[in-house]
């Protein structure tokens, strides 16, 4: 059996708030922005997917950084490294971020804030 190309290692929240805003929340277009990026240690054998999420529920903002931790397959070409975790990373990640905000958005009233699943290989093909 093959190693598999990104290995998970772990995850920590970095930045976790929830304010009520009405400003805030007026100034997103969006009642969800998600955004990702990663970083590759010199020696390409270890890697940070950085997942950020913005949500807007009526005046309720929630905004969330997780990164998490991943070492890198010896056989995955250079060229598809950032591919790798742009897809596989960021696919990985998103269920914990979903369960941080519905955990956090749970905890303050009974509306609870439920992201929807995201397409990771569909938003790298546009």
């Amino acid at each position: 059996m093959s190693e598999p190309i990104i290995d998970f290692k772990g995850y920590k929240i970095q930045n976790l708030q929830m304010t009520r805003d009405k400003i805030k929340a007026d100034k997103m277009d969006k009642d969800i922005n998600i955004q990702s990026k990663s970083a590759l240690t010199s020696d390409k054998k270890k890697a940070k997917v950085i997942l950020n999420i913005q949500v807007r529920k009526a005046i309720l903002v929630i905004d969330l950084e997780l990164e998490g931790y991943f070492e890198v397959s010896n056989e995955l070409e250079n060229s598809k490294i950032a591919a790798a975790l742009a897809v596989n990373g960021v696919a990985i990640l998103f269920p914990y971020a979903r369960s941080v905000i519905s955990m956090i958005s749970t905890l303050d009233s009974s509306e609870v804030v439920v992201l929807p699943t995201i397409n990771t290989l569909g938003s790298q093909e546009q």
